[in-house]
């Protein structure tokens, strides 16, 4: 409760609670509050001042914050449960001042646990960048309280990077209102994954009602020896009938020697010219030839470079853009 003062010795400004457990929450916008009664047992006058919490998660508003001898302060914590998981465990901490030879601030402990009001624990992965081979796998679950007889039929991954297995299990945590039956899904990134961008989707083909297909995006970048910098060309807005370039850089990340051996693109009207800078520094200028009767809309696509290094001897970049009427 209170914390910078002898063990022989009683605080003078008292909090009650001290401590507090919100219990089992949903993970919702909606804020809860709670209001705590602090005392000024002293003969001085003490002004409080809120701390930032540790978590983010907390405003701490004390009312009033200036207590006379004597006097009593509410305190009004207000709690948002959003983004927090699992049971989580913070503290609020009110500064006094003038600080008492005895106390300099007053604590009040709080708990929580937080469970997904959910179906799938987690609407998008993103790896973000990694190694190739020190991927970590992730684990989705999936549960549903309002259908808890629901099958898991079908699981579809049109990313040929990654690999992908799942089961049912008796007890899943971490959905409200507590542990129920439901499904685990794990995703690794394989050790030959291509390096670069690797984008995808998992589909889920569930027997719940209104939730039969759920479409999960997946992200990863793996880095590889050698890097693209952009590594995802954007064209922009291009008129048919005429020419746009846009140039980007290879370079081996340990300053080795590489050479480019060739560079294809997917588009036949988009072609790569290479600009030597070091023997270990290479600028790429992506030209974008539109023919004249192209047709309007959006294009994707994708360069290849093929290079001498042995343990990265494919660089792709993609590119996108949009073809004006």
């Amino acid at each position: 409760m209170v914390s910078a003062q002898p063990q022989d010795e009683q605080p003078l400004v008292v909090v009650n609670p001290s401590s507090w457990d919100f219990g089992t929450l949903i993970d919702t916008d909606a804020p809860v509050v709670k209001e705590f009664v602090i005392q000024n047992r002293s003969k001085q006058t003490i002004e409080l001042f809120a701390m930032p919490t540790t978590c983010g998660c907390t405003v701490v508003k004390p009312e009033p914050s200036v207590m006379e001898p004597g006097q009593s302060s509410q305190v009004r914590v207000v709690f948002m449960p959003k983004g927090m998981h699992d049971v989580i465990q913070w503290e609020v901490k009110l500064a006094l001042t003038p600080p008492l030879p005895n106390q300099s601030y007053v604590l009040i402990s709080l708990k929580a646990n937080v469970l997904l009001d959910a179906i799938i624990s987690q609407p998008v992965i993103n790896f973000k960048g990694f190694k190739r081979g020190n991927g970590s796998p992730v684990v989705l679950w999936l549960a549903c309280y309002k259908q808890p007889d629901f099958k898991l039929e079908q699981v579809e991954f049109d990313a040929p990077g990654f690999d992908i297995a799942w089961k049912e299990l008796p007890e899943v945590t971490g959905f409200y209102p507590g542990p129920q039956r439901g499904y685990r899904i794990d995703v690794a990134p394989k050790l030959d994954i291509p390096y670069g961008r690797n984008d995808g989707t998992i589909i889920l083909r569930t027997t719940i009602k209104g939730n039969e297909t759920i479409k999960i995006p997946v992200f990863a970048y793996v880095n590889g020896d050698i890097t693209a910098i952009p590594d995802y060309i954007r064209f922009g807005n291009i008129t048919p009938g005429t020419k746009y370039t846009k140039r980007l850089a290879l370079s081996q990340n340990e300053f080795k020697k590489f050479t480019i051996r060739q560079v294809k693109t997917s588009i036949p009207w988009i072609s790569a010219q290479i600009q030597p800078v070091l023997d270990h520094y290479y600028y790429l200028h992506l030209q974008a030839d539109c023919p004249t009767d192209a047709e309007a809309g959006e294009f994707r696509g994708k360069c290849i470079v093929e290079t001498d290094c042995p343990t990265h001897p494919e660089v792709v970049v993609y590119f996108q853009g949009f073809i004006k009427k």
